[in-house]
């Protein structure tokens, strides 16, 4: 590998709990507050000399994205991982070391939106740190971590939240460290990603990312940890009208959470008790609600606003809006 070069200045950008120390820009991400206090995380980015190296060995994880790359990780069995995309290259990841084996085709964007949702959260995961795959918004009572999957308006609803005054704490990766018997998230520090309708349904202004969706500008939450209020899931309503909101037993909510950890496809099998322990010891620790959400864009700000309300004096229970 040949290394960037030794004179280049280095950046610096605070995202999901860590300061982010690069050798080279990264597009779309912010820079780092001067005096941040976020342990550092060193990233090294270098050309690869085979665009089209041997597959990983030992892979525990494979994931093809519809209509993306295709992600494979393995460790080395010292607390360090290698993770290959096929867009961007292969990553080398420990607590507090990152280093990426450039493809020649890289995007530079692909290369900041592959470190945020793979290989940071695996440097945390390295750091006994578990991500969901959550957006999050920050209320009077903590944070509200939005869980469902990809394309489940999971970030919709946190735009609209957003909007009505619950500044963003994350958009997709949502990470949760824990105080003694109190879990809180690690604010991402990141605009939010929006599909162009829903950027115009809730009227926010925003730029293009050059993936088809929007950066608009919210309010973002500061960059402290925050104690976690409750963990909503979020599903599409079966009625076009009612925003319901209905607590979850623990069981079922463990079991939601489990499958609700951004890493856990590629983790794998042999991960499965660790990551089904942490969230029930999540799922005892915050309120974990089941919120169907209607799927009408016009309705959504209001929507938001009962959710918010139920969060920050609870009833969570029954139809709601």
């Amino acid at each position: 590998m040949r290394p960037h070069s030794a004179g280049s200045a280095r950046t610096r950008h605070t995202i999901l709990g860590r300061t982010v120390v690069a050798d080279r820009p990264l597009p779309g991400l912010p820079l780092a507050p001067s005096g941040s206090p976020a342990p550092l995380v060193t990233l090294d980015i270098h050309d690869a000399t085979d665009d089209a190296p041997a597959p990983l060995p030992d892979a525990c994880g494979v994931v093809v994205v519809d209509g993306g790359p295709t992600i494979a990780l393995a460790p080395d069995g010292l607390g360090r991982w290698t993770l290959d995309v096929s867009d961007t290259g292969r990553w080398t990841i420990a607590a507090d070391r990152i280093a990426l084996a450039r493809r020649t085709s890289a995007d530079p964007r692909a290369i900041a939106l592959d470190l945020v949702g793979h290989a940071l959260p695996l440097a945390l995961h390295a750091a006994d740190v578990r991500t969901l795959h959550a957006a999050a918004v920050t209320t009077p009572a903590g944070a509200l971590l939005l869980l469902a999957p990809r394309g489940a308006g999971k970030s919709s609803l946190a735009a609209a939240c957003a909007a009505a005054g619950a500044p963003l704490a994350a958009d997709d990766a949502a990470p949760v460290a824990w105080s003694g018997p109190t879990p809180h998230l690690l604010p991402a520090g990141l605009p939010l990603r929006l599909r162009p309708d829903v950027a115009d349904a809730l009227a926010l202004a925003g730029d293009d990312d050059g993936w088809g969706k929007r950066r608009v500008a919210l309010p973002l939450a500061p960059l402290a940890p925050t104690a976690i209020a409750a963990i909503a899931i979020v599903t599409p309503a079966a009625t076009d009208a009612t925003l319901a909101i209905d607590p979850l037993p623990a069981r079922a909510a463990a079991a939601h959470l489990a499958a609700g950890w951004k890493l856990a496809p590629l983790l794998g099998h042999d991960d499965a008790p660790a990551a089904l322990d942490a969230a029930a010891r999540l799922a005892t620790a915050v309120p974990v609600l089941h919120v169907a959400v209607p799927r009408d864009l016009g309705r959504l700000r209001r929507h938001a606003a009962a959710l918010l309300d139920a969060v920050t004096a609870p009833r969570h229970a029954g139809a709601v809006a």
